[in-house]
């Protein structure tokens, strides 16, 4: 019976205590290749020890689990940080990325990539209850009847006897086809990989149904290849996870093989930045507001006219019908709200550039508060000097504003404080 790996949690930028017969030069090599893989660098060496940087997740590279957590509160449980992040990356998602759906995390260690595999097998076969994708595939047939295409070379070399045999070329419906292959390759994957009975029962109970189907093993160059229709657009979640196990496939030529590693990772910021942006998108069509995409560069030339210098803020709010946003905002992961005040010069200036560029009203930060914190919404009011207008910075209780109770009342408390000292808008 092959051995449980143990799983090692820590949170952003804390430790990484290995085990002492795992806390090896090459076990730490292999935790930083399989990061590096998914495009982040979640690990850095000091003294020989591991630490983690600002990305959250989970890293599975055979001997050892490594789960990164968010620092929600200071007496929060493992199991509770999972569940705050299973949370974030299900509000955050939307339905063109990955998304997790709600389960039961055990207290006595469940893994947060067992999470991952639990939401794609549920995927997976919420999807099949509709039938599996189907598309054209072109086939040569021998047939009595006239069907598509008649294969002339192959008639006029026909034997004698054969008269009523034709050579047909058609493409119909067929479910053998690429997609149904990468789902039976990426339950295989799953039911390989996870350690949960649970899971595993229902993948391959998932994969029967597709026992028909083609057996690969899928290069990166396949997957991306697939080009979803708008009609089988729900499938790809699960197809960018298939696509996520083969980025972290590449061989090693440090070890002359490949290394057996997944790693699905995430980055604080972007989802704290997506989980406001869904708040504003529901909330700000009740004030008459939305939010704008932001296409202006700080610098024109006055020679030959042409810009430089793209201005991106995270948040363009504005009236329909005006270019400009009437405020600009930016969100930052850090604990601005904290024993001191936490702002720093350079995100206060960025900020500033914007709203006078823009001719904007209002501009605004916005930023976590800890999980033990007692209010929802905090608001530091400053004004700008020389521009006569209103800077805020607002810390939010995250997790009461993508689940539990009253979400929707916090949801627009918050839109409501963040258009409130917009002169244009009174």
């Amino acid at each position: 019976m092959k051995a449980v790996s143990p799983i090692v949690s820590t949170h952003e930028y804390g430790p990484v205590i290995l085990p002492p017969a795992l806390d090896t030069p090459s076990i730490r090599e292999r935790l930083q290749i399989a990061g590096l893989r998914t495009g982040h660098r979640v690990f850095e060496v000091r003294d020989r020890r591991l630490f983690a940087r600002g990305v959250v997740g989970v890293i599975d590279i055979g001997q050892v689990i490594v789960e990164i957590l968010p620092k929600t509160r200071a007496s929060a449980s493992n199991a509770e940080r999972v569940e705050f992040l299973s949370n974030l990356v299900t509000f955050a998602g939307g339905t063109d990325s990955l998304k997790v759906t709600k389960a039961t995390i055990s207290a006595s260690g469940g893994s947060l990539l067992e999470v991952v595999f639990a939401w794609a097998v549920h995927s997976i076969g919420s999807n099949l209850k509709d039938g599996m994708p189907r598309r054209y595939r072109e086939i040569i047939d021998i047939s009595t009847a006239v069907r598509g295409r008649v294969e002339l070379r192959q008639l006029v070399r026909q034997r004698p006897g054969r008269a009523f045999e034709l050579t047909v070329r058609h493409a119909p419906l067929v479910e053998r086809n690429k997609i149904n292959s990468v789902l039976k390759w990426l339950l295989g994957e799953i039911v390989r990989r996870t350690r949960s009975v649970q899971t595993r029962l229902i993948g391959l109970q998932i994969a029967d149904l597709l026992s028909d189907i083609e057996d690969i093993s899928p290069s990166l160059s396949d997957v991306e290849r697939l080009n979803l229709t708008s009609t089988e657009r729900h499938w790809a979640p699960v197809i960018d996870l298939a696509k996520t196990f083969l980025v972290q496939r590449k061989p090693d030529p440090s070890r002359g093989g490949s290394l057996d590693a997944v790693a699905v990772l995430f980055t604080l910021h972007d989802l704290f930045e997506t989980a406001i942006r869904r708040i504003f998108i529901e909330g700000l069509p009740a004030h008459s507001l939305s939010l704008k995409r932001s296409s202006e560069n700080l610098l024109h030339s006055t020679t030959s006219g042409s810009g430089t210098f793209r201005m991106r803020p995270d948040f363009c709010i504005g009236q329909s019908g005006r270019v400009s946003p009437n405020i600009v905002g930016d969100a930052k992961w850090k604990l601005v709200f904290a024993d001191q005040f936490n702002l720093r010069e350079a995100d206060v200036y960025q900020l500033v550039t914007y709203m006078a560029a823009f001719g904007a009203d209002a501009g605004f930060v916005v930023s976590p508060l800890s999980e033990d914190d007692e209010q929802i919404i905090r608001c530091a009011k400053f004004e700008v000097s020389g521009l006569g207008r209103a800077l805020n910075v607002f810390g939010v209780r995250l997790g009461a504003l993508i689940s539990g109770n009253n979400v929707q009342s916090f949801r627009r408390a918050l839109c409501q404080d963040v258009i409130g000292d917009a002169k244009s808008l009174k």
